[in-house]
């Protein structure tokens, strides 16, 4: 037995150990397993914030499209406006021009116009070569002036716009806004007469604007952007919104306006992405505008391509927009900008993401490991201080419990009060064992001695027993004769059309007779139909006896037999009586019938006559609850300004009892109820004696919240704490 509890004690140190080195494992795993979940939550947030931001340049750049999309559709809408409704334009404006500058060529008319007006209406440059007809010519031009007011003043407030412009469909003149001298158009153009001027103007480095947004090339009549390109007067890379103009089917011109793609770029510079970089390509793939700022030297168009070469036509066409796509070691988003061909994309390469995620889980890195070591420590030195020694100890209790002066092992100085304790217990318990063993034979004895004498109390005690099941049948058979006795008396008896009654019981007392669970107590409902003067009458009253079970149960007899000998008495006497006088004879006979109990016997309650035609209703309050009306789902106690003793009190005789009234309406509801319902135990107090509810409002609230139903408001009841009295309530509704 020794060396086997010495076994014990060392494979107790064995299983420390083990449990040791696996709580480190299982803190390492733990550290390890919520990194990757911290890594997958802050990836998921990363890719949220990129999706975000995404939307948010592109709704930025969809602002600033729209800014020139809305410009072109005004100058469009204007000049179409005006070809249909001429009568709208005015000739004089062109008249007014044409007066203004008669010194100025043929080719420029407004050449000659004061600076101040010129900056007002551009200027007009006309092919020499080209004949035009005066009249097309003058209703044309009319009509684009009629557009000008709107173009200066978009010019002026929106940076944007570099050139606002209006192209003859047959190539013979077109107005240029802001001005630009014929001597200027020249320069730009490189040509050394306005002919070949123009018609390089309108080749467009071979873009034809005209042809382009004409009729074969555009027959749905859209608006078209134009690939990028640098400005021949140094104004950088820009694009052209172009729009036709059309009266009726006849194809008159072109409005365009020229968007400098500094405007993209400010974009990503008000709105940097996330990550990565931000491109904006167009339908040929050719970059508008690019984060990092690479085509601001670059006089070429770039084409994707050439920036990203792992990103295909096919991949890019085939991506779904505002989704994150990853494709050799990138993360692709892309986004459509409205009424544009052009596409918003955002690149960001994988290692960019991986160094923003290790950034932001460093700092739970460095925590989670300096916990891990910080335990670590604190482990070893539990181990030292305390493990150690308590395993120590257990092995000394082994060992003292058959050798009592066993030596101390080797632990710190605080542990050797235990250890002496220890070997002072063993020693004292040796010592007792000792003693028990020599007063163990003499209590052998004792014990035969005091079986003999649990055997006979045993025999007496069941004897009582058999009596008490006796006396417990036999009340329980009282119990069962007086529910006979009082069942045909309590009786509810009633016909009406315009009332609903409904009753409920529940008595405190339960027995169980033949196997049948019934119930015995001082609660009593009974409701008869009766006539009063040949109109028709409800006699409903809510009783509580005085006394539990049998006590009470006798005055429920005593009153249901009165009640049912006064009812049977009013149906066949038939006589015309005042229902008032009627409910107050009915009460003072019910109380002379218990007075002559001399106190021994009393009944509280609510006695109601109920005219049905009229829905008056004649009551008396006997030391009862209040009457509850139930009204648009709101509960208040029915005002009562009399109430009297209980039934059997001599005092009684003294009081003169008044009959109340009160008049019901359609859809009103009385809820009569005994004492039980606010009696209700809500727990112990410190002395185990029950705590009795005091607060007589909190039925108000059971009945609203069981919406005036009898079943509803017991189970509310219930919900507050335990039933402590008899429980009995009436319903009546007028419908």
């Amino acid at each position: 037995m020794p060396n086997d509890i010495l076994v014990s004690s060392r494979n107790l140190k064995w299983r420390y150990r083990i449990t040791l080195f696996l709580s480190g494992g299982i803190l390492l795993l733990t550290i390890l397993v919520s990194f990757v979940f911290a890594l997958h939550a802050e990836k998921i947030n990363l890719y949220t914030e990129m999706l975000a931001r995404g939307q948010q340049i592109q709704g930025a750049l969809n602002k600033k499209v729209d800014l020139a999309q809305g410009h072109i559709v005004g100058m469009r809408r204007t000049v179409e406006k005006h070809l249909q409704y001429p009568n709208l334009s005015s000739d004089k404006t062109y008249a007014y021009l044409k007066k203004n500058a008669r010194l100025a060529p043929s080719e420029a008319p407004w050449e000659t116009l004061p600076e101040t007006l010129q900056n007002e209406v551009g200027s007009l440059q006309i092919n020499p070569s080209m004949k035009v007809s005066e009249k097309i010519f003058q209703r044309d031009i009319s009509a684009v002036l009629a557009m000008l007011p709107a173009v200066v003043s978009k010019h002026k407030y929106r940076s944007i716009f570099q050139w606002s412009y209006y192209y003859d469909a047959n190539k013979a003149w077109f107005l240029l806004f802001p001005r630009i001298s014929r001597a200027e158009f020249l320069t730009v153009t490189g040509k050394n007469n306005m002919s070949s001027a123009i018609d390089f103007y309108f080749d467009a480095d071979g873009t034809l604007p005209v042809v382009s947004v004409g009729p074969n090339k555009n027959p749905s009549r859209s608006h078209i952007w134009t690939p990028p390109y640098t400005d021949a007067g140094g104004k950088g890379r820009m694009v052209s919104l172009l729009a036709p103009v059309y009266l009726g089917e006849e194809y008159v011109g072109a409005v365009g306006t020229d968007v400098t793609l500094s405007i993209l770029d400010s974009t990503f510079r008000e709105i940097p992405p996330l990550l990565g970089r931000a491109i904006v390509v167009d339908n040929n793939h050719i970059l508008l505008a690019e984060s990092h700022n690479i085509l601001i030297e670059s006089k070429e168009n770039v084409k994707l391509n050439m920036i990203i070469p792992s990103l295909t036509v096919d991949a890019l066409q085939k991506m779904d927009e505002g989704k994150i796509i990853e494709l050799e070691n990138n993360l692709f988003i892309t986004y459509s900008l409205t009424g544009t061909t052009w596409k918003l994309l955002i690149q960001v390469p994988q290692e960019e993401i991986n160094m923003r995620l290790i950034g932001i889980l460093r700092p739970f890195l460095l925590l989670a490991f300096g916990l891990f070591f910080s335990l670590f420590l604190l482990a070893w030195i539990q181990n030292r201080r305390f493990t150690q020694p308590a395993l120590s100890l257990a092995e000394f209790v082994d060992r003292v419990s058959t050798n009592p002066n066993s030596e101390f092992p080797k632990v710190p100085r605080v542990w050797r009060h235990w250890f002496e304790r220890v070997a002072k217990t063993a020693i004292e318990r040796q010592n007792y064992l000792d003693v028990i063993l020599k007063h163990a034979s003499e209590l052998e004895n004792k014990v035969a001695e005091r079986t003999i004498q649990l055997k006979e109390a045993n025999t007496e005690l069941k004897q009582t027993l058999t009596e008490v099941q006796t006396l417990k049948l036999q009340q329980d058979g009282d119990y069962y004769l007086m529910s006979l006795l009082i069942r045909p008396l309590v009786e509810i008896q009633y016909e009406s059309s315009k009332v609903k009654l409904d009753f409920f019981i529940r008595q405190k007392k339960k027995f169980v007779f033949r196997n049948d669970l019934m119930d015995i107590g001082g609660d009593s409902n009974v409701c008869h139909s009766i006539k009063l003067g040949g109109k028709n009458f409800l006699i409903f009253i809510n009783a509580d006896s005085m006394g539990k079970s049998l006590q009470g149960a006798g005055g429920v007899l005593v009153f249901a037999s009165v009640f049912k000998s006064i009812i049977e008495r009013t149906k066949t006497e038939n006589k015309t009586t005042n229902p008032k006088k009627w409910l107050l004879n009915l009460f003072l006979e019910i109380h002379k019938v218990f007075e002559s109990f001399q106190g021994t016997m009393l009944i509280s309650g609510i006695f109601c006559l109920l005219e049905e035609e009229t829905g008056l209703l004649y009551y008396i309050l006997s030391d009862h609850p209040p009457i509850v009306l139930y009204k648009d789902r709101k509960a208040k106690f029915l005002e009562t300004n009399y109430t009297y003793p209980k039934l059997g009190l001599w005092i009684l005789n003294n009081v003169k009892v008044k009959v109340e009234t009160y008049r019901l309406k359609i859809g009103d509801c009385l809820i009569l109820g005994s004492d039980g319902r606010d009696d209700i135990s809500l727990g112990k107090d410190a002395n185990n004696y029950p705590i009795i509810n005091q607060d007589g409002n909190t039925f108000l609230r059971h009945v609203e919240n069981a919406q005036g139903e009898l079943p509803g408001i017991y189970k509310e009841i219930l919900k507050m704490g335990e039933q402590y009295d008899d429980i009995s309530m009436i319903r009546m509704e007028r419908i």
